[in-house]
């Protein structure tokens, strides 16, 4: 006799008979992360459009700090460049003349508004603008237009005053009383000065003030009856 022996199969659970791929985990590791970024994103996009952020209120200005300390000097700039030269100024003086006279006839006897006589010439650089000339009992001197200074010395023998007489002609002459000067004793060296100011042509003389004049000698010089006239144009 013999007996049958019957064989039975065993089946194996599947998970134990299949091993998932690193591969497929990694891969659904990043999907379930990308699912969750967007989930996220839209939760914010929901948040934003329901409750937008409110404008923040701008507050008063606060008051202005006090003013810093000043800072240090800095270095000195570089020299600018120099200026266009200026006009050329005037000359301080055009021209001069010197006129004098040691004999003392005919000045012995100068009255008021006669001209003392001095003729003769020691300087003149601008005999166009100062001219000598005979007139009014003496000497006349013809002025251009210009401003000048003059300059009169004599000694007289007596007491007496000296000054300028000026006018448009030889016969219309009149003193200026700017211009007067002397002295209250005789042989005493008489020096007057005066500024003129001439607008146009003019004529002037030296001539005495009050009582007649007479020169006399220079000092101890017996023989100089000196009377001298300078004038200046300085412009």
């Amino acid at each position: 006799m013999y007996q049958s022996i019957q064989l039975k199969s065993a089946a194996l659970p599947a998970r134990n008979l299949i091993r998932r791929s690193p591969i497929t985990h990694t891969f659904h590791l990043i999907l379930l992360a990308l699912l969750a970024l967007a989930c996220f994103a839209l939760s914010l996009t929901a948040q934003a459009s329901g409750n937008p952020t409110p404008t923040p209120v701008v507050g008063p200005t606060g008051p202005t700090g006090p003013t810093g300390a000043r800072g240090a000097t800095g270095p000195t700039g570089a020299t600018g460049a120099t200026g266009a030269a200026g006009a050329t100024g005037a000359t301080g003086i055009v021209g001069a003349a010197e006129f004098v006279r040691t004999i003392q006839v005919p000045n012995n006897s100068v009255a008021p508004g006669v001209a003392f006589t001095i003729d003769t010439q020691v300087f003149n650089n601008i005999p166009a603008d100062i001219v000598a000339s005979t007139g009014n009992g003496g000497t006349v001197f013809t002025l251009t237009a210009g401003t000048y200074v003059i300059d009169y010395e004599m000694s007289l023998a007596s007491a007496a005053s000296i000054g300028i007489y000026s006018g448009p002609t030889a016969g219309a002459m009149t003193l200026d009383t700017n211009t007067v000067s002397g002295s209250t004793t005789g042989t005493t060296w008489i020096h007057g000065r005066a500024m003129i100011v001439v607008v146009s042509s003019q004529i002037f003389e030296i001539s005495s003030v009050v009582g007649t004049a007479s020169i006399v000698t220079a000092g101890t010089d017996a023989g100089s009856y000196m009377i001298r006239l300078t004038i200046l144009k300085v412009e």
